[in-house]
């Protein structure tokens, strides 16, 4: 988590956001099952340990920066891809 900034359930919860602004069907525990490959209460039995007061830290500071997919301006398709000669 602390290497890409966010953690997995960030990840989870920007993929059921994607999904309602499409009016997909998909729960919260769907989205956290896509992300982690299994049921999220699994995943965290069998490799959730306790935190470390570093990696809490460094977690807290990544937080800080997180955005919401809503605030996000649309994007646009790209078309045409700029030479790499």
């Amino acid at each position: 988590m602390n290497l890409a900034g966010f953690c997995r359930n960030c990840l989870s919860n920007w993929l059921k956001e994607a999904a309602d602004a499409k009016g997909a069907d998909l729960s919260k525990d769907e989205s956290r099952e896509a992300v982690y490959g299994m049921p999220y209460e699994t995943w965290k039995q069998t490799y959730q340990g306790t935190a470390s007061a570093e990696q809490l830290a460094a977690m807290k500071k990544a937080q800080s920066g997180h955005w919401i997919l809503a605030d996000l301006a649309p994007m646009k398709p790209v078309t045409q891809f700029p030479s790499l000669s």
